[in-house]
């Protein structure tokens, strides 16, 4: 069952992690989510609980005056104009870098969900709280939140970029703990300034998330890009774009003895330790997997052109 799971979670495998994570996005759309716009359709007993909590809001904005301060200033980190310097700046990062297909990752899903928003907005038309003494005001329809889904896809999708990059499991959780904390912020922030429903900003983060992990499962945005040829160009056959299977083994394409990147550009997970993370100090001493044949040729495929040369014979 554990390496079952396992193959399923690979991020090598050709279907296991697509799979996983298009699952994931079809459950998050079809369960939660459909949930909430069914009983905002059909008002259920969540507007009930929804127009409750606007209430109780708006009162205790009169009485705390810092909540509102802080609620308005975390909103702003969901607001058009952050969200859109966000994704410029993640975008030419990434295409200034040459992952351009990262670059496509971040910008088309950043734009399909603001897309899908105003479309759900204008489907379901549900009308945001109102109070005639509101601390604040907000144009256009509640169902769902923009502010809430639109951060869930930028910032989720800074993660999805980020995650490979960072080394340790440490920097991994303090930048999902800190980006999702952000994104559940800017979603209260959003209901304690009695503009949304609780039940738009949830629909909003879910969707977000929904989006997010179905895309990457599009582009594939976990796998590492091969890096460009260095700046001023190279030979388009040059050592930098070929990873050549000879009989002394592997030899990676622009990695030094050690098997470590010639090229700070060059990501370490595509040099001899991308085999078993054992270093080979000579390129004809090799770790024992990246002489199995199978495992060769996956890990040329990642690496892109791969140029065979017939093994040279053994002698007795």
């Amino acid at each position: 069952m554990g390496s079952r799971l396992a193959a399923r979670l690979d991020p090598d495998t050709r279907r296991g992690l697509r799979l996983t994570l298009i699952a994931t996005a079809l459950f998050l759309v079809t369960v939660p989510f459909g949930v909430l716009l069914l009983e905002v359709a059909t008002r259920g007993r969540v507007v009930n609980i929804d127009e409750a909590v606007a209430w109780h809001q708006n009162l205790d904005n009169h009485t705390d005056r810092d909540r509102v301060l802080y609620a308005q200033v975390l909103t702003q980190f969901g607001s058009t104009a952050v969200l859109v310097a966000v994704v410029a700046a993640a975008v030419s990062s990434l295409a200034l870098r040459g992952h351009r297909r990262h670059a496509l990752y971040v910008l088309i899903t950043s734009a399909i969900g603001a897309v899908v928003n105003a479309t759900l907005k204008a489907a379901v038309g549900r009308s945001r709280p109102h109070f005639d003494d509101a601390v604040a005001h907000a144009l256009g329809k509640s169902f769902p939140s923009g502010h809430a889904m639109n951060s869930a896809v930028v910032y989720g999708a800074v993660i999805v970029m980020l995650w490979q990059p960072l080394r340790g499991w440490r920097w991994r959780v303090t930048l999902l703990g800190l980006l999702s904390g952000l994104v559940v912020g800017i979603a209260a922030s959003r209901v304690v300034l009695t503009v949304h429903y609780v039940s738009d900003v949830v629909a909003g983060v879910v969707l977000g998330v929904a989006l997010v992990v179905g895309s990457a499962a599009a582009f594939r945005a976990w796998q590492v890009d091969d890096d460009p040829s260095p700046v001023g160009g190279s030979e388009p056959d040059g050592p930098q774009r070929v990873c050549r299977i000879s009989g002394r083994g592997v030899i990676p394409p622009a990695c030094d003895l050690a098997g470590r990147s010639a090229s700070p550009r060059r990501p370490r997970r595509m040099c001899l330790r991308r085999c078993a993370g054992e270093p080979a100090l000579r390129d004809d001493i090799l770790p024992s997997c990246c002489r199995a044949p199978t495992h060769v040729s996956e890990w040329c495929r990642l690496l892109g052109s791969v140029e065979l040369e017939p093994p040279a014979p053994q002698g007795d």
